[in-house]
Formats: structure tokens, sequence, C-alpha cells
């Protein structure tokens, strides 16, 4: 139950409220009486969303969808559930809401959170937490009976305490299950009565507007709730890492002085029977029973063309995408190719698209044209046009960027990989889809069609075997739509003989009616209509050339928007004497605009355009060379052994001045960070362990941001910490001595070996129990896919929390290390300083085994230091998203127009390019002072 979503209601009528809760940005699900007082439809409602110990409060006017009151009263008895339609949305993250439905005859916990009167100070609308258990076996086919742990006082003179509470939503696992409605009297407040869920979810009418305007990704699925039902990990999982553990402390043990072989045969008996534990829990799931959560395809896939829709159509309206942008002239290059004639055939409109693809069997589509032209919007376009269609058999077009595909997996696997990270909550790892589901509808059906854009951002070598791959995997019945310049293109089908039955379109130039038509639109029309007519007239030839493609006039439009300079500048031959230079002045003017607008402009930044260019330039340099996504969590991988030397130079010289003080503080620092990263690289492979046996169970498709918890990739990372942490030694040596527990020169390497297996051992157990009780957890769950995250930022902020997580039960850990260890070793108590050191050490150094945010912390901190990162990382890319300059797609952000990254990249605002624009326009904007039109602090 997520705090935020609370929601008090209040109607017209005096004293008249309840509760509810938000289950979509403006989708409100409370009781039916709240809103329908004595029969009578309350003629005001009011929403109060939110908790006030959980930020903002969001007030809100709200009316009742569902049922819907122009049919009139509902009969007396119907279901008390109501929906009600706010105003204005609430943006809250999170999940969609899960719905269940009790069985059994073993009570279950519930738990809820409303507004009752007893609660209520100064009609405040205090929040009162419901708890107590479920009796399944007692209730009845309309209601649920809920014993509830607060019994508030009946003695008001006759008033009803629990009044208010009405609406509140009830939970059992997580799951909602009924809404509150009334309370029991004759059992003195001990019970209230709930509405089941389940049957308003039976209704169409409840059932579309859940879908349709819930939370991104809300079904009507339901599960069936019991009270044996322990989640989806068993704990026996746990079973065999638990005696590994038990087998590395008997090892330690057994290595040390006077232990004897005992220890270490008992330990190897102990690591065998983990070994054959192991080995059964695989064998077990060696055939795993695919169960899917979401029903049959046509639900889940139901859920996928929602989630899609939304998708598609939020990046057309990021994009500045309306009726006149979308006019994109094409043209059958198939059809003219067969022509005898010869003559080309009529260019068509963008929306003709749908008919083409409409009249074949099994369509294929290639659109091509040149950089800018407008394939990525006319490939969008063409699937929310089918996505509108809205019927519930019909094809689910899904867009997807190209440049991220390999040709180590197959093509319609790597779809189906994609789609899980997208949409984990549907098809990935929290929806509990078979794998087979998704397939079968990717290869069997064709329920699910890739739209698959940015051809030409591969390799030429790459392009060629993507061709192939294709053509394979498509066979006769697969359809697919797919958008690349013609140039890129043309040299893949050459060699490969192209896409086999596909239709070829290219895109044609925008003509000036085009562009006229795209400015009215956006109400600019008439600060443009002195440039226009200079074109028309044959006086403007270098602007008629450069806008002649959606990218160049959207660009136009952001640059004059912003900067308030006149268009007609845009003519002027000595500034911009050809179109490269106009296109060029257009994508450097963008960033400018956008960092560095005019005084009293709205939208002005705390950051100088000129650094703004430099930051951005080095992200295009850093984005990844396979897809052009840029990549928090990777920024270091560059500079990574750079990082490594700067920082362990700076913690062997923290060991030294530490040793100089006191060698027990010295050798703790090292043996802090010996046995933390071995902490962290155990706590790594145990919960990387318990993620893919929860994936090999529920067969899903894997997916995350860090694909790389494996047992490799955590040695890779160990062995690089180790010649930091063996410089801090020979610091620590030089500066004060290690310190020698029981003054033999062996105890002290006896120790640290020690220390190493039982943090080691600690580390596997935290981590494989991370991974049982975390697989609902996504506030902390980390090198997975972030169901609950809907940025890059959040997913930042989400990494943080697991990196603090993460420090402190390395703390603990470090500090049961050292007192083993030193016990095992010393046979003495280990001094407290050496303790609390070693373990605040291991704390620091844990979390970067296993968590992205330290690392990308640190690389950050000297980027900062370097000039060529800004301070605030995750506002400045926000400010550049605002602008139009980065896009966010899943949990990265990339450049929305591959022309401004690459100008970026090769950097073509060079020195002597930048002069001559700059002259070119102080001698504009002195002309335009000299008439009285200037704006003299013109930042372009």
């Amino acid at each position: 139950m997520d705090a935020r979503r609370l929601v008090w209601v209040r109607t017209g009528r005096p004293g008249g409220s309840g509760s509810g809760y938000l289950i979509g940005p403006q989708l409100v699900l409370t009781a039916l009486h709240v809103v329908l007082p004595g029969q009578r439809w309350a003629e005001e409602v009011q929403a109060r969303v939110g908790h006030p110990r959980f930020g903002d409060v969001e007030h809100r006017r709200a009316e009742v969808c569902w049922p819907d009151p122009r049919e009139g009263v509902p009969v007396q008895g119907a279901l008390d559930i109501a929906l009600l339609w706010l105003a204005e949305p609430v943006v809250v993250g999170g999940p969609p809401v899960r719905w269940g439905r009790p069985r059994g005859i073993t009570p279950l916990p519930f738990d809820g959170a409303g507004f009752p009167a007893f609660a209520d100070e100064a009609a405040r609308g205090d929040v009162e937490h419901l708890r107590g258990e479920l009796p399944v076996v007692s209730t009845s086919s309309s209601d649920w009976v809920l014993d509830c742990r607060v019994w508030p006082d009946l003695g008001h003179g006759g008033e009803r305490p629990w009044a208010g509470a009405s609406g509140a939503a009830i939970f059992c696992r997580g799951r909602l299950v009924g809404v509150a409605v009334e309370d029991n009297r004759p059992m003195g407040g001990r019970r209230l009565q709930a509405a089941p869920v389940h049957e308003a979810l039976s209704l169409p009418g409840f059932a579309d507007l859940v879908i349709r305007k819930g939370h991104p990704g809300t079904t009507v699925s339901l599960r069936k709730i019991t009270a044996a039902y322990a989640g989806d990990g068993p704990i026996s999982d746990l079973v065999p890492v638990a005696l590994l553990v038990a087998a590395l402390i008997l090892f330690s043990y057994g290595i040390g002085p006077g232990a004897g072989p005992a220890g270490v045969l008992l330990a190897l008996l102990v690591m065998g029977m983990a070994g054959a534990g192991m080995w059964w829990n695989r064998a077990r799931r060696s055939s795993p029973t695919a169960v899917s959560s979401n029903g049959d395809d046509a639900e889940w896939l139901r859920d996928l063309r929602q989630v899609e829709t939304d998708r598609v159509a939020e990046d057309l309206r990021a994009r500045s995408i309306d009726v006149a942008a979308i006019a994109v002239p094409w043209r059958n290059v198939s059809a003219a190719s067969e022509s005898r004639d010869g003559d080309p055939p009529e260019p068509e409109d963008v929306h003709g698209l749908f008919a083409v693809w409409s009249s074949r069997a099994t369509p294929r589509l290639v659109l091509s044209g040149s950089a800018g032209s407008g394939k990525s919007i006319a490939l969008s376009l063409l699937a929310k046009r089918i996505l509108d269609e809205d019927t519930a058999d019909g094809p689910v077009p899904v867009v997807i960027p190209l440049s991220g595909w390999t040709p180590s997996s197959g093509f319609y696997d790597w779809v189906a990989a994609q789609l899980a990270e997208r949409y984990p909550k549907i098809v990935g790892e929290d929806g509990h889809l078979p794998s087979s589901s998704l397939l079968r509808a990717l290869r069997g059906n064709g329920q699910i069609v890739p739209f698959l854009d940015g051809f030409d951002e591969m390799a030429p070598e790459r392009r060629r075997q993507f061709v192939a791959a294709l053509n394979q995997a498509a066979g006769a019945s697969g359809s697919f739509a797919l958008a690349s310049r013609t140039v890129e293109l043309a040299e893949a089908e050459h060699s490969t003989g192209g896409f086999r039955d596909a239709v070829s379109l290219e895109l044609l130039p925008l003509s000036l009616d085009h562009f006229r038509t795209f400015l009215s639109d956006s109400g600019e029309v008439a600060r443009w209509d002195p440039l226009l007519t200079l074109v028309e007239d044959g006086g403007a030839p270098v602007p008629a050339c450069a806008f002649i493609t959606p990218l160049m006039q959207w660009l136009g439009l952001q640059v004059i928007e912003r900067t308030g300079r006149d268009p007609v500048s845009f003519a002027d031959r000595s500034a911009f004497p050809d179109r490269s230079a106009l296109e060029r002045h257009l994508l450097a003017s963008l960033v400018r605009a956008v960092y560095d607008p005019p005084d009293g402009q709205p939208g002005r930044t705390r950051w100088a355009a000129e650094n703004a260019g430099r930051w951005l330039r080095f992200l295009a340099a850093q984005s990844d060379q396979d897809d052009d996504a840029i990549r928090w969590w990777q920024l270091h991988r560059r500079y990574q052994f750079v990082l490594i030397a700067v920082y362990g130079a700076l913690f062997a010289f923290l060991a030294g001045v530490a040793a100089d003080l006191s060698p027990a503080l010295g050798t703790a620092l090292v043996a802090g960070g010996l046995w933390g990263a071995a902490c962290g690289g155990g706590f790594t492979v145990g919960y990387g362990f318990q993620r893919r046996a929860e994936r090999e169970r529920r067969q899903v498709h894997r997916s995350g941001f860090r694909p790389d918890a494996g047992l490799w990739i955590t040695w890779l990372r160990f062995a690089r910490v180790l010649p930091v942490l063996l410089l801090a030694a020979a610091a620590v040596q030089v500066a004060g001595g290690l310190l020698r527990p029981v003054g033999d020169d062996g105890s002290l390497w006896i120790v640290l070996g020690q220390g190493m297996l039982v943090a080691t051992g600690l580390g596997l157990v935290g981590g494989s129990a991370a991974g049982l009780i975390l697989m609902r957890g996504a506030l902390l769950a980390a090198n997975v896919t972030p169901a609950h995250s809907a940025s890059p930022s959040q997913l930042l902020a989400r990494d943080r929390w697991s990196a603090g997580a993460v420090a402190v039960c390395c703390f603990a850990a470090v500090g049961l290390s050292s007192v083993a260890a030193w016990w095992f070793g010393a046979r003495s108590l280990v001094p407290w300083d050496f303790a609390v050191t070693a373990a605040g050490a291991g704390a620091v150094l844990g979390p970067m085994m296993f968590t992205a945010w330290p690392v990308f912390r640190v690389t950050h901190a000297a980027y900062v230091a370097a000039g060529i990162l800004p301070v605030s990382y995750m506002a400045f890319l926000d400010r550049a998203r605002a602008g139009g300059i980065l896009r966010i797609d899943g949990m990265v952000h990339r450049f929305r127009h591959k022309l401004l990254r690459q100008s970026l990249v090769n950097d073509l605002d060079t020195p002597e390019q930048l002069r001559r624009d700059r002259l070119g326009l102080n001698r504009l904007e002195a002309e335009e002072r000299k008439e009285g039109t200037g704006r003299g602090n013109d930042p372009v």
C-alpha cells in the first residue's frame, strides 16, 4: 500500500467524508455510498490526494465516472464500489495496482488506511492504519469480514466513529482485495465490512476504466491469496547457501592455530552437502511449470497494447508532432521500379501508410529517407494508427530502436528481451509471463509486430548480418516495419538482396505549404511570414533548401521561439552561404537557446550555454556505440583504470596517515577494505543466484539495467580492487607497521584469511536472503529492471537506497568478521577501534561490488573536478530533455535527434565556423538595433 495514493473524499453534504485510493493518475477507487448518500448523487465532490508525511498533498475536484450518474441511481443493494475521475491528474510514481481474491480457511492478515472520524483531529482528516485479520471462511458472497486490531470508543452520542473509513482500500499480501464500506456495531467496532473488488472487476464498465485509465501496466487479472502464500521464491533455495556459509566458517576455524584437521574435514563434508543441495534445487527446477498470473494471451496483449499506445503518444507529443508536422510526403519505390512507362508515381501523404499496410496479408514496410526526413515520426505514426484501431485481436506494433541489436542472439529473442526490459510488469521479470507466450506472439501468430527504427545506426557488417537474420526469422509469415537512411539501406540491400517481400517507401522533402501549415498550427506563422514570402519569391534560396525536413522545421521553430530572433536573418547569404551552414547553425543554436535564453525570457537556467555544449559533447562521445544510449552507470568504463589508480592512491594515503597515528587503525582500514570487498562480492553472487533461481522457476525473459551480477564479473571486480588494497597495505607498513595480533608474523595473514572466508560467507547468505526478500520490494532491489522506476533519475535514486542498505549489511558483516577472525586467529577479544574502523571501511567498499551508485558518484566527482560534467547531473539532463535535446527511453537518455548527436560528436562547431557565425550574427544584430527591432542580449 502506497501512502502517497491515499485519498480523502469530501462531498457537499455537511460532515460527509470518506476514503479512497488512487489507482490511476485521475482515477480513484472508493465506496459508492460516499458519493451516493441517501440514494442521491452528491452535488460536489472534493478529493485530497496524498499523505503529509510523504510529500505535498494535492487538492482536486472530482466527479463520479462509475457507475455512470447519467444512467440514474443504482438499485438498492448494488455493489458498494465507485470510481471517481479527478479534474486534473496527480503524478504519483510506483507500480500499477495488483488485485487479489482471498481463498482458503485460514485467516489472512490485511492492512489498509483511511480517515475515520475517531482519528479526525480538528477536521484535518488524520490517517488511521487499518490492520487485522480477514477470516475467509466466515465471509459471505457479498462482502469480506475484517477483524480489526483498533477498537474505537463507541460512546460518542450515537456517532459512528468508523465513519469516514468507507472507501479505504483493503490489501492482503500486497494485493487489493476490497473496499471498506461499513462497520459492525453489534461486534463493538471490532469488525468492518468490505466490498470484494473481484466482483467489480467482472463488470465490463469498471474493468474497461481500470485498464485504460489506471497506472500504466494495470490489468484486471486476479491472484488467489491464501495464508500459505509466502512469495514466489522458496525458502529452500537458502538452505544450500546457508550450508555453504557454515562450511566456510568451519574451514576458517580449521586453518587456525591449534585447530587440527577436524575442522577442515567437517568443513569439506558440509561443503559437499551444500553442493548436493544446489544440485537438487537445480534438478527440481529443470522442468518448471510455466504459469502466467496475467491470464491468457488476450489479456496481457491488451495490457501491452495500452501501455505501448501511451508510450508512442507521449513520444509524439515530446517531438511536438501535430497535424501539420505529420504531412510527410512519400512515394512507393517498389511501384516505381515496376512501372513500365518510367514515370514516377505521384507522392502520397503519410496517412496513406496505413492503407498500404492493411492492404497486404503479410505487411512488411521499409521506410527510407535522408537525415531528418521524418522516418522515426512516420514509423511512430503508423504504429499509433494501428494501435488506435483498438481491435481486441489485432496486431500490437511495438517501436524498438534497432541500434542495440547484436548477431549473438536470435531476432525474436532479442525483441522479447527489449520488451521485457521496457515492460517488466507485463512481459518481464515482475509479470510472471512465460517466455513461450511472448515468443509465440512474436513468431507464431504475429500478434506482436516489431517496428524497427535506426537501421542505419548499425555498423555496415552488422547491417548485412541483420538483413539475413530478419529474413530468416520472419520467414513467409512474419510482419515488420523498418526505417533507415537511404544510403545505408541501399548499401545493405545491394550486398544482401534486401528484405524479402517488403514494400519500399521513400520519404520525400516537405513543401513550403507543409511548413506554413506547421507554423500556423504552432501559432508562429505571423512571425515567419516575411521569410516565407521571400522563399516564395525566390529571394531566400538557402532557407528554401534547408526547411524541407521535419527536423529542420522543428529546429527553426524552437530556435526562433526561444531566442526571439527575426526569422528573416536566415536569408542572409553572408552569414549562411549554403544549406549546410544554416543546418549547422540551427543544430548549434538549439543548445544555446535551451541553456541561455535572453534575459526576461522564461526558462532561464543556471548553466551557461558554453559549458552545456561542452558537457553534451562529452555525453555524446560517452554514449554507447551500439545503441547511442547515455547510461549513468557506465560513465566510468572508459576511464575506470585511471579512476582506480587515483582513488587507490588516495585510499593508500589515508591508510598510511591512519597507520602513523595507530597501527590498529591503519591495519583495520586494509582489513576492512579487503573484507568489505569480499562481503560485497559474496552479496552479489548470492543475490544473483537467487534471482537466477527465480527466473528459471518462472521462465521469464531476463532483463536488467545491470545484467552483470555473475560470478565471473564479480571476480573481475575483486581483481581490480585487490591492487588498491595491497598498495594500502604497503603504505601502512611503511608509515607505522601492520598490527601483529599475537606477535607472530604469520598470525596477521591468518586473521585476514579467516576474515575473508567469514565475510564472503556472510555476504553469500545476505545476498541470497536479499534476493528472496526483495523480490517484491522495488525500492531496494538492485541489478534488475526497476518496475517501479519510470526514468533514469528514479533509477539512480532507487540504486542509492540499495547502496545504503548494502552498506548497512556490510558494516554488520565486516564487524562480525573482525570479531570472529580475531578470535579464531589471536584467541582474544578484538580491539574495539580495530572492529569499528574495519566495519566502516567495509561499509564504504562493499557496496561498490554490488550497486552502481557509489561508483557513479566517484566517477561523477572526478568529472566535475575536470570540468566535463555539471554538479547537478540529473537536473542538467532534465533541462536538456525539456528543451528537446534529449529524450528518455526507458532507463536511459538518448539524443532526440541523431543529427544533433552527430554534430556534437564530430564537433561541427569549429572555431572558424563559430567565428563566422558570430560575425554574421553580430552584423545582423547591429542592423536590427539600427532599425529598432533587435534584442541586444540575443545569445545566438
